[in-house]
């Protein structure tokens, strides 16, 4: 799971892909942690990308759905907090839609 690049790359094309008449979030389900031995970027690193990208004028929340037991649920609400939006935890399939519910309708 390369979970940090991802989020990255995702949050990156959300605010290039701004629209001010809408909603503007990105989401993401996993059901991992970040563990791709081919991946370079750690937490902090990931952190230290995201925080200039956050923008009041072009928010962009980012919506992060744990799905079972091996996601890094703390990891993920801790990246929330930086850019806004919410993690939420999973622990059937089931509760991802209706997370997404609640999620999309505030």
């Amino acid at each position: 799971t390369a979970l940090y690049e991802t989020i990255l790359a995702g949050y990156q094309e959300a605010q290039r892909r701004f629209d001010p008449d809408r909603v503007n979030n990105l989401v993401l389900l996993t059901d991992g942690r970040q563990d791709n031995p081919d991946g370079t970027l750690r937490l902090q690193g990931l952190i230290r990308q995201l925080r200039p990208l956050v923008d009041s004028d072009k928010p962009v929340g980012l919506i992060a759905i744990g799905y079972g037991d091996q996601a890094d649920l703390g990891t993920l609400e801790r990246l929330t907090e930086i850019v806004g939006g919410r993690a939420y935890a999973a622990d059937r399939a089931g509760d991802v839609r209706q997370i997404l519910l609640q999620a999309l309708t505030g």
